[in-house]
Order: structure tokens, then C-alpha cells, then sequence
């Protein structure tokens, strides 16, 4: 009976573990399962990093082809039966080609650097907009024929009819140099501070003027250096064009740039043309000529400044 007794029990306590056992396996499947779908759900909220390529089809049109970047576990069918794969869709070529430089378009751009604002020399309009910058322009035109008359006919002037050396005329260009420099960077600013902008431009149109006479007129090589020690006609063209930046809005600062880049040019051209044949008319009779009328010509600047409206700001 006792053995009965113990079998009976044995019996029971290895059902009650095989019970045990059973129940621990329904719950790893249920946690199983809920992490399963814990994932898919995680997988639909992931957003799909999409892309577009454009291809030319056969007939003309543009097929722009969307791609989806799946993970490693989806597979290529939803759940719904429906295919994932890459879809191919047709859009019309209009917005394409329109993006496109087409003939058109060419013509338009090149009409545009012809007769548009991009244009300088056309550009020369931003100057007659006001009576301020319409003198600023003439000022500098005069001024810049004094500069381009001694850039051009200097050297030979002072070798041929002076009779420098080679080291002297080293010298005459050292000393304008520095004396060009002096006069832009400093003395310009000074005369701005006390006498103001427009009794700047005065000072600056009269010294430039007796610069150039006196050099036409000097017949030795001192008096070439003590006259070259004062040339202040580089001055005037930073001190106009600094004025002019003044008088327009900051849109048009570039068109008024181009505008007085034109002037230089012409300056360029017209000073050292009608100098050099000043210089070989009277080049027997009077080699200093070329320097007395572009002193002159300076001189004629005087009566334009007379009409710039600029407020007195200097301290004298």
C-alpha cells in the first residue's frame, strides 16, 4: 500500500510539472507574438526614404522613376497582396524643357547684355539721374585727362627735352609716387575733414591744375622734382567716386561702378590720344604744351564743383 501510495504521488507531481512546463510555453508564444507585432507596427510608422531619377523614354517623355529604400525584413509584397516594388510614372516634358536654355532663351540673354542694365556702357544713364552725379562724372572726365597726359608722354618729355638720365628719371617716378600716394591717402582726408567735400574737390581741381602747368613749363631737373612732389590729381578720383556712391541706393551701387569704369576708360583713351598729338605738333617749339593743356583743361573743372549741391561738413 505504501508503494502504491508513493507511485501515486510521483505520478501526480510529474503532471503538476508538466503543467508548469506547458504554461511557461504559451507565454514565451504570446510574448513572441506581441513582440512580432510590436515590430511590424514600429516597421509601418518608419517613414520610406524615397527618390526620383528622370529618364528619357523612347516617345520623348520623361519617366521619373520613384524608388523605396526597404529594410532587410520586409519582403516584396504588403500585406494586402499588393506588389512594393518600384513604381514608374510618366510626366509630361513641359516643365522639363522649359528649365532648359533653348534658343529663346539665348536670345533673350544675349539681348540683355546688349541693350539691359548689365550693360556699362548703357549703364552711363545712372549718371544724368541727378545733377550731382552728372557733374561728379564730368569732374572726374577732366581730371583723369591729366593723369592719362602725364602716364602717357612723361617720360619721353622729361628724357628728350629735359635731359634726364636714366637714374633721374628713377627719381622723378619715385618721387610722384609717393607724393601721389601722400596726397590720396592723406592729405585727401585732411582736406575732406576741414574744408568738406566739395571744398576738397576745389582744392584738390586747383592744385592738380598748377601741378600740370608748372610741369609743362619746368626746364630743369630740379624743378621737375620740386613739381612732381605735389601731384594731386590721383586724389580727385577716389574722392568723386566716394561722393557719388552717396547719391544712389545700395541696389545700384554696381551700375554706378560700371558706369564710372566706363569714364575711366575714356579718360584712358582720350587723354593719352589727343596728348600724344598735342606732344608731336609742338614738340619743336614748345615740348611742354601737352602738360599746359591738360592744366587748363583741369582748370575748366572749377565751374562744375561751383554747382555741386554738397552740405558743408568740413570744420573750417
Amino acid at each position: 500500500e505504501e508503494q502504491e501510495e508513493q507511485e501515486e504521488q510521483e505520478e501526480q507531481e510529474e503532471q503538476e510539472q508538466e503543467k508548469a512546463s506547458d504554461s511557461e510555453c504559451d507565454d514565451q508564444d504570446s510574448m513572441g507574438g506581441s513582440s512580432q507585432q510590436s515590430t511590424a507596427e514600429a516597421t509601418e510608422r518608419t517613414p520610406r526614404v524615397t527618390f526620383a531619377l528622370s529618364e528619357p523614354s523612347e516617345d520623348g517623355d520623361v519617366e521619373t522613376r520613384e524608388i523605396g529604400k526597404r529594410r532587410e525584413h520586409e519582403d516584396d509584397s504588403s500585406d494586402d497582396g499588393t506588389s512594393s516594388r518600384p513604381i514608374l510614372r510618366k510626366s509630361g516634358d513641359g516643365d522639363q524643357r522649359a528649365s532648359l536654355l533653348s534658343g529663346a532663351s539665348i536670345a533673350a540673354f544675349a539681348r540683355d547684355l546688349a541693350i539691359g542694365p548689365s550693360n556699362p556702357v548703357l549703364g552711363l544713364s545712372i549718371l544724368t539721374r541727378s545733377r550731382n552725379l552728372a557733374l561728379c562724372a564730368a569732374i572726374l572726365l577732366l581730371s583723369l585727362y591729366v593723369h592719362w597726359t602725364a602716364v602717357t608722354i612723361s617720360g619721353q618729355y622729361t628724357v628728350m627735352d629735359i635731359g634726364f638720365n636714366k637714374t633721374e628719371i628713377m627719381h622723378k617716378f619715385v618721387i610722384g609716387g609717393i607724393s601721389a600716394t601722400v596726397f590720396t591717402v592723406v592729405i585727401g582726408a585732411l582736406l575732406q575733414r576741414w574744408l568738406g567735400v566739395k571744398g576738397a574737390i576745389f582744392a584738390g581741381i586747383i592744385l592738380s591744375a598748377t601741378q600740370s602747368i608748372l610741369f609743362g613749363l619746368s626746364n630743369s631737373v630740379m624743378l621737375v622734382y620740386v613739381v612732381v612732389g605735389f601731384t594731386a590729381s590721383p586724389m580727385l578720383g577716389p574722392m568723386l567716386c566716394g561722393y557719388a556712391t552717396t547719391q544712389v541706393s545700395p541696389r545700384e551701387q554696381g551700375r554706378l561702378q560700371g558706369a564710372l569704369s566706363v569714364i575711366y576708360s575714356l579718360a584712358g583713351g582720350l587723354g593719352s590720344f589727343a596728348s600724344a598729338k598735342i606732344y608731336q605738333k609742338c614738340s619743336d617749339s614748345f615740348p611742354g604744351m601737352p602738360f599746359v593743356v591738360a592744366g587748363v583743361i583741369q582748370a575748366a573743372a572749377l565751374p562744375f564743383g561751383l554747382f555741386l549741391r554738397v552740405p558743408s561738413s568740413g570744420l573750417l
